[in-house]
C-alpha cells in the first residue's frame, strides 16, 4: 500500500486544506477521503479523478486542530501538521 496524498498541503493563511490524491489505476472514478483532527471529528469529501488518477479538493479546517490526518482504505494514511 502506498501514501496516495502526496502533495497535499495547508494553509494557514486561509485555513485550508488542499486533498491531493493520484491512483492511475481508479482513472475517472469518485474517490471518498475522510479528513480529521485524528479524534472524533471526522469529515468526508469526495474526489473525482481525472483520466489519469489525479483529483484534489480544498477544504476549510476547524480553528482548533493541530493537524489533518487524511484516510482512504486504498491508501497509507497522511497526516499534514498545522
Amino acid at each position: 500500500m502506498n501514501d496516495l496524498f502526496v502533495g497535499s498541503s495547508y494553509d494557514p493563511s486561509t485555513t485550508t486544506c488542499n486533498i491531493v490524491f493520484n491512483d492511475p489505476s481508479r482513472a475517472g472514478e469518485t474517490v471518498t477521503v475522510t479528513y480529521s483532527d485524528g479524534g472524533d471529528d471526522e469529515r468526508n469529501v469526495e474526489i473525482v479523478l481525472d483520466d489519469e488518477g489525479h483529483g484534489s479538493a480544498d477544504v476549510s479546517i476547524p480553528p482548533n486542530w493541530i493537524s489533518v490526518l487524511l484516510e482512504e482504505p486504498q491508501s497509507l494514511d497522511h497526516t499534514i501538521a498545522i
